[in-house]
């Protein structure tokens, strides 16, 4: 109850997803979730490898659903969220 009263009821959570499959995730995102989600395009992370990160923003009420649609396309991704 607390959190509707701090952030309101449509409150929503920005996740910043790091994959080697970041389009096909990015993908599922959009057709489950309806979310609109943006690609950035990172250039040598120091091991020399580009890496991507996936930013999107989702009610809270859907990081659970969010969480376990991007288990099943990447196991070995890491994802933050940001409060």
């Amino acid at each position: 109850m607390t959190d509707y009263v701090l952030e309101g009821f449509e409150s929503k959570k920005v996740v910043h997803i790091f994959s080697d499959y970041s389009e096909s995730i990015a993908r599922f995102i959009r057709e489950n979730l309806g979310a609109h989600t943006t690609i950035l395009q990172g250039k040598n992370d120091g091991n020399g490898n580009d890496e991507n990160l996936i930013y999107v923003a989702v009610p809270k009420q859907q990081l659970f659903y969010l969480k376990k649609l991007i288990r099943e396309v990447d196991e070995m991704r890491l994802l933050l969220l940001i409060q």
